[in-house]
């Protein structure tokens, strides 16, 4: 995680979206977004966060897409009354989609991602799926930042 964007806590909404080069036949699509990134006093906290689990924005035949709010989570350290630990809700996650291909096609299917992540007062506004694209609009030109991923996987081919 980067260090300046540690305490964006106050930020606006994360976006995710997966893409599938060809329609296919969505049956169902689901994130889960974990804490970890623990910082503070030793040892490790007793609790922690719960995961969120956010309901697609977007849920077609190209793809789906998700926006949800990290979160910093600031806690006393274990065996301390010190409040100076934190957890951060975001750290990591999983973007599942089950699909069957669309009767009658052929060829390789490829899948591609794309995270954006802001802070301070810059969020995503909305995200824009389809089959050759996935874009994000953020409410300002700062404050933020987006990854594609580098590769496709290929399924079904």
């Amino acid at each position: 995680m980067d260090q300046q964007t540690k305490g964006d806590h106050a930020g606006g909404y994360d976006a995710l979206a997966i893409r599938f080069s060809a329609d296919i036949v969505n049956h169902n699509a689901a994130v889960i977004i974990w804490p970890g990134e623990w910082g503070g006093a030793q040892p490790y906290p007793e609790r922690y966060p719960a995961s969120l689990h956010p309901q697609p924005e977007d849920n077609s035949e190209a793809g789906a897409s998700f926006r949800f709010k990290d979160k910093l989570f600031k806690d006393y350290c274990s065996g301390t009354d010190h409040p100076s630990c934190w957890n951060y809700l975001g750290a990591g996650g999983l973007v599942g989609v089950s699909f069957t291909r669309i009767p009658g096609t052929t060829g390789c299917i490829q899948v591609f991602s794309k995270y954006g992540h802001t802070w301070s007062s810059t969020s995503v506004s909305s995200v824009d799926l389809s089959n050759t694209h996935i874009g994000f609009t953020f409410t300002k030109n700062k404050n933020r930042w987006d990854i594609s991923s580098e590769r496709s996987g290929q399924l079904d081919c």
